[in-house]
């Protein structure tokens, strides 16, 4: 036995095999017990195997299973020295200097094609015997040893990168009749050319049992997954799929691309009872676990059924409700929106998701009840079941609270502050005390406009809450109405999918509080809450618009946390969601959250910094009232935001003095945008 001359290198250790197997002689021979090429001629001579070690003298073996990367290896890489192994595969040997670790190829993501052997690993060598088919390794191309580089390399560790799965799936591969699990191995027991396969890694690799190989390795079993493939034809299946192209009721290029027929899967099923031996019991077929769902899973069924030019409150409802699996500054968030603008649906999409409850009633005692039962116990209510838990709570109308007179309202209001605060405590007349604690809540409202003048939600829960406004275009109500004329048919469905979908995408979806936040967008985040709490900052106001005290903003450390948390959670649905589709979001929450008026003007402002303006510019710009721009532009100028400034004016040939207001550039007032 020789040893190709093209390995004499003093950098390169040999390994003594035991006899003619793939086993080395000493176990050591990783830390030390290795040879030099003349020491490794010795022990050859009597005719031992031998292996070559890789990773010393930065030799590495990319080790070939399947044909196709021993094609793409030849077509992207150098020539290089390159053996035939006793089975069939292909070793490409290449001096890699700056590799850093092994790499195992995987064709189609999950199929074994290959190992880059590197530290640690060793490949038999070229005039060894394999020990099951006797045949020995041959130098199939004695070229010198190439030498290369690791970026040379990341095509094909692009190419052939392991696909990763974020929940197991069913057996079955491009089966069109999932839900049967049957081992395939049954299947290999009952047919003699699969019983001839060698084990590749994970997988038996040999020639496709109907058409041939003229390599034998054309066709792959994943005996673990219970799936198969062929390469020549590009498919593959399950167990119920093997049996089909073995007895010729598919061909097996066809393998996957239509269902079989009621007749042919019929005739399938009673072959694998009759002839490989499966139960009537393993051949029902069982209900599979839910398929993990993308964000564009999510959007593409909304768009399905409704007309959503804008899929960011989607995006949204979906952050907040991933958002409840962190403790800490809940998320409070009502979706303000026209009748039938899509924002119940939305909203009742989430009824699914686990831990949620849907509320649409909201009266006095919902949260405590002081009522007892007829035996004179006290009533189950909502508190009970918040208790110790983190829960979502979605209410797709509040307009049940329109009923209420003022005082029940800021009863409730106030009760809803305590729960934000993770509490729930009442005192009853009839000697019923609730107290719950450790309540971790999360809440989504659905409105109509008119919730902005509920003065009571400000005043009760103290700027806890933030608020979202859907927005669809003037223009879009004639394909609205199109597609409500068209859907009315099978709304039931609609629901039943819009539920199921979401359902399916929270289900495989984590809260991710270890993304990384970075400074531009951190600044962002705190220039947000920063303008949020300028915008909603309250002072009473007398009939002509005066103010009757300073106005005092919030700090802005609460919605700071809140912002954060929805930013994390946004990024969490996905993770290539976008940071200007995130800020997008955030931003709009700020201007939906505040008042419309006081928004309007400080974008007046933002967009035309040295600008001057009245009252009556407000008024005509806005189309709102004078009374409604004086009162938020005084607020405005009380905060620091504005600044006023008289200057004397000809008006009508009469000097008169005419008030504007412009932006403070103190950069206290500057915004990130």
């Amino acid at each position: 036995m020789e040893v190709p001359n093209k390995l004499k290198s003093k950098d390169f250790r040999f390994i003594k095999l035991r006899g003619k197997t793939k086993q080395p002689l000493e176990k050591a021979w990783t830390n030390g017990k290795n040879y030099t090429y003349e020491e490794i001629q010795e022990w050859t001579k009597d005719g031992n195997n031998y292996g070559v070690a890789t990773g010393i003298g930065s030799l590495g073996v990319i080790d070939c299973d399947l044909e196709i990367l021993d094609e793409r290896v030849r077509k992207l890489l150098p020539p290089t020295l390159t053996v035939e192994t006793g089975s069939g595969g292909i070793h490409h040997y290449y001096i890699i200097k700056d590799l850093d670790k092994k790499f195992i190829f995987y064709y189609k993501g999950t199929i074994h094609a290959g190992e880059l052997q590197w530290e640690g690993q060793q490949v038999v060598g070229a005039g060894s015997i394999h020990p099951d088919t006797k045949k020995p390794y041959r130098v199939k191309n004695n070229k010198p040893i190439a030498e290369i580089t690791q970026a040379e390399l990341e095509p094909l560790f692009a190419e052939f990168k392991k696909q990763k799965k974020s929940k197991k799936k069913s057996k079955s591969s491009t089966s069109s009749h999932k839900g049967f699990c049957l081992p395939i191995t049954q299947v290999i027991e009952k047919v003699p050319e699969l019983q001839e396969f060698e084990r590749k890694g994970k997988d038996l690799q040999g020639s496709h049992p109907v058409h041939g190989s003229s390599t034998k390795i054309n066709f792959c079993i994943d005996d673990e997954s219970d799936i198969w493939h062929c390469f020549r034809c590009g498919t593959g299946g399950d167990t119920l799929d093997l049996i089909a192209m073995l007895e010729g009721i598919i061909k097996c290029e066809d393998v996957g691309s239509e269902p079989l027929s009621g007749k042919e899967f019929k005739k399938v099923l009673k072959l694998a009872k009759d002839k490989y031996g499966f139960d009537e019991e393993e051949l029902v077929q069982k209900e599979l676990p839910e398929e993990p769902k993308s964000l564009k899973d999510v959007h593409d069924t909304f768009k399905k059924y409704l007309y959503l030019e804008d899929l960011k409150p989607i995006d949204l409802a979906l952050a907040i409700a991933l958002s409840k699996q962190k403790k800490g500054t809940p998320i409070w968030t009502i979706f303000i929106g026209a009748s039938s603008g899509g924002k119940s649906a939305i909203l009742r999409s989430l009824e699914e998701v686990p831990g949620t409850m849907l509320k649409d009633d909201i009266t006095e005692n919902t949260l405590a009840s002081g009522a007892k039962d007829k035996d004179g116990k006290p009533v189950s209510d909502l508190g009970m079941k918040l208790q110790g838990k983190s829960t979502l709570i979605v209410t797709p109308d509040l307009a049940s609270l329109s009923s209420h007179n003022r005082d029940a309202k800021r009863r409730i209001w106030a009760k809803f502050r305590e729960l934000f605060d993770g509490y729930i405590s009442k005192d009853t007349g009839n000697e019923v005390s609730r107290d719950y604690k450790d309540c971790h809540v999360t809440w989504i409202f659905g409105a109509t406009p008119s919730i902005r003048s509920e003065v009571l939600i400000y005043a009760e829960l103290g700027t806890r809450e933030l608020m979202y406004e859907l927005k669809l275009p003037n223009n879009i109500d004639d394909i609205v109405m199109e597609k409500a004329w068209s859907n009315e048919n099978y709304e039931e469905e609609m629901k039943k999918a819009l539920r199921d979908v979401v359902r399916k995408f929270a289900k495989c979806h984590d809260y991710d509080e270890n993304i990384k936040v970075s400074e531009k967008m951190k600044e962002f985040i705190k220039s947000e809450a920063k303008r949020l709490e300028y915008l909603r900052a309250t002072a009473p106001i007398d009939r002509s618009g005066e103010l009757l005290a300073n106005v005092v903003p919030a700090k802005p450390y609460r919605s700071m946390k809140q912002f954060k948390k929805i930013y994390l959670a946004l990024k969490s649905l996905d993770p290539q969601f976008d940071d200007e589709r995130a800020k997008e979001i955030i931003r709009n929450i700020v201007d939906s959250t505040s008042n419309p008026v006081r928004t309007g003007i400080m974008y007046i402002h933002e967009n035309d910094i040295e600008g001057k303006y009245t009252f009556q510019d407000y008024k005509k710009m806005l189309k709102v009232s004078r009374y409604m721009v004086k009162c938020q532009a005084m607020t405005l100028w009380n905060i620091g935001y504005l600044e006023r400034v008289t200057e004397t004016k000809t008006v009508a040939g009469k000097l008169e003095e005419v008030e504007y207001f412009q932006k403070n550039k103190d950069e206290t007032f500057q915004f990130v945008r």
